[in-house]
């Protein structure tokens, strides 16, 4: 494992970014995100981390799809997308640590402005908060041994964003600072 910040190259930052805009596309259009698309794209990217870094790019690349996987895992088993874990893997697997951590800071971030944006133009603002509420809930039952409780007595209200172009705006800004750095 190699935990100097040293820059991504080209191709890494180039495969990330354009596989997440297509899947951006694709979830703002379906609101899905193809597995098509997300699967070959882990397995490419420890394939390349093996072809241009031997063991050490193996393990750089497996702990960037853990450490990017594992919070959206997590979000899923909470009520989120299978697509959006899945390809934050993926891009975990190209952008590898210690860039992944950037991008999935970087797509949390992303992912906070566009919700924000987006309850403001809804003028949702108030499902918003429930819908952080009934999440943090939903994680804390969860943690005690609860299971499928509804905690959102707003049904229909939980305010939701195809969360595909958080993850591409994010993964493209780490991508540029990780190649011009």
């Amino acid at each position: 494992m190699n935990l100097a910040l040293e820059h991504l190259t080209a191709v890494q930052g180039i495969v990330a970014t354009a596989a997440t805009w297509i899947a951006a596309t694709s979830d703002l259009r379906t609101r899905r995100i193809p597995n098509v698309l997300t699967g070959p794209l882990v397995l490419s990217g420890l394939v390349w981390a093996g072809i241009s870094g031997g063991r050490g790019g193996i393990e750089d690349a497996a702990l960037g799809l853990t450490v990017c996987a594992v919070p959206f895992v997590i979000l899923f088993v909470l009520g989120g997308g299978a697509g959006d874990a899945k390809l934050m893997a993926g891009v975990g697997a190209w952008l590898a640590w210690p860039w992944a951590t950037a991008a999935l800071v970087l797509v949390a971030v992303a992912g906070a402005l566009i919700g924000i944006a987006t309850a403001i133009e809804r003028r949702r603002v108030l499902a918003l908060t429930g819908s952080v509420n009934a999440m943090a809930s939903s994680w804390m039952l969860g943690a005690m041994g609860y299971r499928g409780a509804v905690l959102d007595g707003s049904v229909g209200q939980k305010l939701t964003i195809p969360y595909g172009l958080a993850i591409a705006v994010g993964t493209t800004a780490a991508a540029i600072w990780g190649i011009l750095s």
